[in-house]
């Protein structure tokens, strides 16, 4: 499917080019592989992150958390924010007609250089990457958790602090709710994933069944 999207893409963009003269063509959008993009964002994130108080840092970190999970929910917005044939300037006007007066400056600030420091079809994951770098900057990291129903807060503590244990820093649990997994909860600390959910637990039933089967 991103095959698709990326000759889309490529020939649309020719289709443009070629209907255009110099003195009306745009500034084309820089294109950085993944690894670039991350780091010009997160060398911008950390320049925004020296001007604001740590307790500012963390309500940033839950504020751009919340619009990250908006823009994944949204599949009209996911598709307007990633869609590099429309202007930076416009998609950051979408997201200042989101957030408007609703975050501080700064959120909005890293929210718009999202669209323009980051890759166009990774929003989410770039708006993901800002949480991580607002936990680092205040000394901790980001668990995302997703779970079927809402978890009580003894039970959220005492998950914060086997994952701090096993971090090795604080652990700042970013919650989620997703019925489809059915029960039990998807825990992701950087790179470390386990899924405990009965969404998995069937799935790996039914492959096990299917290869008994063979």
């Amino acid at each position: 499917g991103e095959l698709t999207a990326s000759f889309h893409w490529l020939a649309t963009r020719l289709t443009h080019a070629a209907g255009r003269t110099t003195a009306t063509a745009a500034e084309p959008e820089e294109i950085l592989g993944r690894m670039g993009s991350r780091n010009r964002v997160s060398g911008y994130a950390a320049a925004v992150f020296e001007t604001v108080t740590v307790a500012e840092i963390e309500e940033i970190e839950d504020q751009l958390f919340r619009f990250a999970r908006t823009v994944e929910s949204n599949r009209r917005l996911r598709a307007a924010l990633g869609d590099r044939d429309l202007p930076v300037p416009v998609r950051q006007q979408v997201i200042a007609q989101l957030l408007g007066t609703q975050v501080l400056p700064a959120t909005l600030r890293l929210a718009a250089y999202a669209v323009r420091g980051g890759r166009a079809r990774d929003i989410v994951s770039t708006l993901d990457a800002l949480v991580e770098d607002a936990a680092r900057a205040r000394g901790w990291r980001v668990a995302r958790v997703r779970a079927a129903t809402e978890v009580g807060e003894t039970q959220q503590r005492e998950l914060s602090e086997a994952l701090g244990q096993l971090a090795g820093n604080p652990v700042d649990l970013q919650m989620s709710i997703e019925p489809k997994l059915l029960g039990g909860v998807v825990v992701q600390v950087g790179d470390l994933l386990v899924d405990s959910s009965t969404r998995h637990r069937l799935n790996e039933l039914k492959d096990h069944l299917l290869a008994s089967e063979e």
